[in-house]
């Protein structure tokens, strides 16, 4: 679902708007297609279903952007079914023009399942997304957060690595705003304190992963700080 934060003016919300857009609405036609319904994760994408999807994806302007939001807003599923057309297709946008990665995000936030291999490949852009302000205006802050940690806390059985280390996670928090990481500890309040919890994850975060730096250690900062303790 989307976030209830309130989006700042003059930013826009590329999701919304492919809502009620004639190629947003085309896109959602297309969503809604007989032939993909029933799509077993086994069986590809009708290619010519999907030359019909890349048509609206070569559109320019707000054009192509409602379409993406649309098509990203179903990026897991996508990607369980074709995850090479995928990643040249839809991920690929996150290496070009800002407008249409403001796209790709807006919809992928508004249904944001990120499944183990996606997650490995959507790791730079998610970490890199840390620091880009309008992440915060459209309101994706504490999802973006959530999705951070919650890889962090999953350790693979076999080997006993975290898709995100404890460094990695670390370095996120210290080059963060003060904002990131008070979400991350309201995240992290209810991930490692709650009756379902694994609870080892808890000090090892506080021990290994929170920042010593000062500018983690605000005064909100120690708000969330002190029920973890």
């Amino acid at each position: 679902a989307p976030s209830s934060v309130l989006r700042q003016k003059n930013e826009p919300d590329y999701a919304t708007e492919s809502l009620n857009a004639p190629v947003g609405k085309l896109a959602q036609a297309l969503m809604n297609d007989p032939a993909i319904n029933n799509l077993g994760k086994k069986k590809s994408l009708p290619s010519a279903w999907k030359k019909h999807v890349e048509e609206l994806l070569d559109l320019e302007g707000n054009l192509r952007r409602h379409a993406l939001a649309m098509f990203t807003y179903s990026l897991g599923w996508f990607f369980v079914r074709d995850s090479r057309w995928t990643q040249a297709n839809l991920i690929s946008v996150l290496t070009t023009d800002a407008e249409d990665q403001k796209a790709f995000w807006s919809g992928f936030f508004w249904n944001p399942k990120v499944h183990s291999k996606l997650f490995e490949i959507l790791k730079p852009y998610l970490i890199r997304l840390v620091q880009d302000k309008s992440v915060e205006k459209q309101g994706h802050l504490n999802t973006l957060s959530a999705i951070l940690l919650t890889y962090w806390w999953h350790v693979l059985p076999k080997t006993g690595t975290r898709f995100v280390s404890n460094a990695e996670m670390r370095e996120i928090l210290l080059h963060a705003d003060d904002n990131f990481r008070v979400h991350t500890l309201w995240q992290a309040k209810n991930f490692l304190t709650g009756k379902k919890a694994d609870r080892k994850h808890l000090p090892i975060f506080l021990r290994d992963v929170w920042p010593r730096h000062k500018k983690a250690k605000s005064l909100n900062i120690q708000k969330q700080h002190i029920p973890l303790i």
